[in-house]
């Protein structure tokens, strides 16, 4: 999450080479990390990462108990994911300007970003959340009956993830609908990841050379003047990497142990995946 969003917000060092290429810090993984430990220090992967344990608290136990709806039909449960959505979008533009600014001395509750902010975030974070929430339950129903029209399972009854078998099939399952979902989700996330890094404010040093379309004076852009096709070929470059390293881990995971989908969850790549 980190490295992939500095490569949606970062801009172009020196001059172009003779080939044409621009040269960007995001370009090499190891360039990145070691920028990062130079910059922030060796701590530099747990940036952020306070703020997306408060993040899922609120989304997962206090809005629980505030929300007024209760009940677990799909259109409650979808109104309730969609609600928390737009009540945490501000906690997402939060942790953008965290990560992609040099540490600051002030306090969190300092850096939440101003009501405007939020209002700018609310509809690329439902469109976000909107599409990873289409794309698992479709994807997962059409790999479901294709393993019963192979005789694999019978998706009539339920699946034992704590046997071998039952363990393998919910690990092959569960990659298709993940790489769905991050496909159709990742040109929504770098538009907000490019919207709340043009609302970092002037006093935050960025820990890499911005966009320059990035610095429009204070002035947040907007759903088309933030996407940048360059900035999502870096993003989907590096995040498609962490895809596959996650994946290989969690399914020799699934293979060692049956239920170890019940201890360590598919590799986050985003809020609410």
């Amino acid at each position: 999450m980190l490295i992939g969003t500095l490569s949606m917000i970062e801009g172009p060092h020196g001059q172009p080479s003779n080939a044409g290429n621009a040269t960007y810090i995001t370009s090499s993984l190891r360039t990145t990390i070691n920028h990062l430990r130079t910059h922030v220090g060796n701590s530099f992967c747990l940036r952020g990462f306070a703020l997306v344990l408060i993040h899922d608290i609120a989304r997962d136990t206090i809005l629980q108990a505030l929300l007024p709806i209760n009940g677990n039909s799909t259109l409650k449960r979808n109104t309730r994911y969609l609600i928390s959505v737009v009540v945490l979008a501000n906690l997402q533009v939060l942790w953008v300007h965290i990560v992609i600014t040099r540490p600051s001395p002030k306090f969190l509750y300092q850096r939440l970003p101003s009501l405007n902010c939020w209002v700018r975030a609310i509809p690329i974070a439902l469109l976000e959340s909107i599409l990873c929430r289409l794309a698992v339950p479709i994807t997962l129903l059409i790999e479901l009956h294709l393993i019963q029209a192979v005789g694999k399972i019978d998706i009539d009854q339920n699946l034992d993830t704590n046997n071998q078998a039952g363990g393998h099939a919910y690990a092959l399952a569960a990659v298709a609908p993940t790489l769905i979902k991050f496909w159709l989700a990742l040109p929504a996330r770098v538009i907000l990841v490019r919207i709340a890094a043009s609302m970092v404010p002037d006093d935050d040093e960025p820990i890499v050379k911005l966009d320059a379309r990035l610095k429009g004076g204070g002035a947040p852009l907007g759903m088309f003047g933030a996407w940048r096709k360059d900035s999502w070929a870096r993003a989907c470059k590096i995040q498609t990497r962490g895809l596959i390293a996650g994946t290989a881990i969690f399914l020799l995971g699934q293979l060692v142990l049956p239920d170890f989908q019940s201890y360590v969850p598919f590799v986050p790549m985003w809020f609410n995946s």
